[in-house]
């Protein structure tokens, strides 16, 4: 009988096969969205080629709490019908995203302002490690992008607030420029 969600037609991962499938489809005019830990991907195998994804420090620990983050450019498609500058997340050990400064500006869409005071709910030490972090990362690739969600909008129930960033990156990909 096998285990579960075992067969002969499904081991053995995507490889760099779909890694190159993926680089084909994004550089046609696709959007690739990652969301939390799955936005190292993009990083680690070159399709975001000057985005870094780092890892936090060991000292660092963050088992999901809500933490404030800042949109950056409001008139993004990422976030129509969001009115606030300031809203609060559900931070999902995502990568600490680095850009070159001169994309930064263009290609942060929210940020974590961090530190302690940025804490809403939960637990996190080491809050200053994500000072400043991109929050959210739209690059351009080729003919498409790549939107690096460095927090996942649609963990279970707990954070309503930010399904519409997601639903927005989908709904309207084509009016991303």
């Amino acid at each position: 009988m096998g285990m579960y969600g075992e067969s002969d037609d499904i081991t053995g991962g995507m490889g760099l096969a779909g890694v190159v499938e993926f680089d084909k489809f994004v550089n046609s005019g696709g959007v690739l969205a990652t969301l939390g830990v799955a936005s190292f991907f993009p990083a680690e195998f070159g399709l975001t080629r000057r985005v870094e994804a780092g890892r936090t420090s060991a000292q660092f620990y963050a088992p999901g709490p809500i933490v404030e983050a800042e949109i950056l450019q409001p008139n993004h498609p990422v976030f129509y019908g969001y009115s606030q500058k300031t809203i609060p997340v559900r931070y999902a050990n995502g990568p600490l995203l680095s850009l070159p400064e001169q994309d930064r500006d263009k290609q942060t869409l929210m940020r974590f302002p961090g530190g302690d005071k940025g804490i809403l709910s939960g637990l996190m030490r080491g809050a200053s490690e994500i000072r400043n972090r991109p929050a959210i990362v739209d690059v351009p690739v080729g003919k498409g992008r790549v939107i690096l969600f460095a927090t996942n909008p649609c963990y279970r129930w707990q954070n309503h607030g930010e399904f519409g960033m997601l639903f927005n990156t989908i709904l309207h990909f084509n009016d991303i420029k």
